[in-house]
């Protein structure tokens, strides 16, 4: 069967997750395979929207990605062939695979419409990522789909079916397993690492991470004791030369020696999984006495805007008694519905002594799956 059949596939019956082959220009007669809805290895893999759309009837979609367990979009790779339903004037089908923000599929028809990509050779992707529009089209995403599969483009069945999705946002991207119940993947950890540095003004650590579009964030404590000041961090640098900002930054006094201590949290977003990449934070004010950085990935979250936009977050708590070992923050809110919750906690003890108080701030990071 031709791959440049202007109506294929165009399966007709869809029925408990199984779609038949239905194209009147290459079926042949008294073929109806069934083809089973799990998930397997397969060339032919489009994304059918099922009928609810943002803001209009047509749809329009920035960017997909089909990517392996690894998070390897495997049609970054080269060989295969974008497929549509139709397309409007230049808006065609492979734009949504160029990897290019400045392009999209437009659908050239209403209704049920679908876009998606014929691999070389048969695989098995492991997650689906769609991006809506950095522009004011953002809401023509579709909020319902289905993704199929076909082993020789005439019989398809139905691997993953996408029920009503939250309003989209500009940009956003959304990832969905393959395997899974349709419900969008929420943020997770991909890689961490920590480190002690003493009696100098820089402290590095190296991660290594899995994924691809993670969002980096290095929390950094210093101490100084008695009188020698607070010591914050000037700056963050990276072998792979990401571009850092502050998120937040406390200080507090305290302890057996009024020591001065500052804690902050800083981040990036990594375009491509990191590889032994060394992070390097850079302390304004003179060499610390002792310092720690926790540095960590995070899987699927919004990109743009990853923390959660509840205006009490990041939240604090200081106090303790100095034989304290549970300080606590209640009441933390979120306005996301899927969030990763961290927190850390800052202790302004030397020795073995147990902290007189303690400094916890709480953020979230933004699911990649919530407006």
């Amino acid at each position: 069967m031709s791959e440049t059949c202007g109506s294929w596939p165009k399966p007709s019956r869809y029925t408990s997750g199984i779609t038949f082959r239905s194209c009147r220009h290459c079926r042949k007669r008294g073929s109806r395979k069934r083809l089973s809805s799990a998930t397997s290895a397969s060339r032919f893999w489009p994304s059918r929207s099922t009928g609810a759309f943002g803001s209009a009837d047509y749809v329009e979609i920035q960017e997909l990605e089909f990517r392996d367990s690894s998070g390897v979009d495997l049609t970054d790779a080269g060989g295969g062939t974008a497929i549509e339903s139709s397309h409007n004037s230049s808006y065609v089908a492979a734009n949504t695979f160029d990897n290019n923000a400045g392009t999209r599929w437009q659908a050239g028809a209403n209704g049920k419409q679908y876009v998606g990509y014929t691999l070389p050779s048969a695989v098995a992707p492991a997650v689906l990522t769609m991006r809506a529009q950095n522009t004011s089209e953002y809401n023509l995403v579709p909020l319902n789909f289905d993704v199929l599969i076909s082993d020789d483009g005439e019989v398809f069945g139905a691997v993953l079916s996408v029920p009503t999705l939250p309003a989209w946002t500009q940009n956003l991207q959304r990832a969905f397993d393959l395997s899974g119940d349709g419900t969008a993947l929420g943020p997770s950890i991909d890689g961490q690492a920590n480190a002690n540095f003493s009696s100098t003004a820089t402290g590095n650590v190296s991660l290594t991470t899995t994924q691809p579009d993670d969002i980096i964030v290095a929390i950094v404590h210093t101490e100084t004791t008695g009188s020698n000041g607070y010591r914050p961090v000037d700056s963050v640098t990276d072998t792979a030369g990401l571009a850092w900002q502050r998120r937040a930054q406390y200080q507090w006094a305290g302890g057996r020696d009024s020591n001065s201590n500052t804690l902050e949290i800083w981040w990036a977003h990594a375009l491509d999984p990191l590889a032994a990449d060394t992070i390097t934070v850079h302390i304004s004010g003179g060499n610390v006495d002792d310092a720690t950085i926790l540095a960590f990935g995070v899987t699927g979250a919004d990109i743009d805007e990853p923390f959660d936009t509840n205006a009490a977050l990041p939240a604090t708590a200081t106090g303790g008694a100095s034989t304290a070992s549970t300080p606590s923050l209640a009441s933390v809110a979120t306005d996301a519905a899927r969030a990763l919750i961290l927190a850390v906690s800052g202790s302004p003890s030397t020795g073995t002594r147990n902290a007189a108080t303690s400094c916890r701030p709480a953020s979230t990071i933004r699911s990649s799956t919530t407006a």
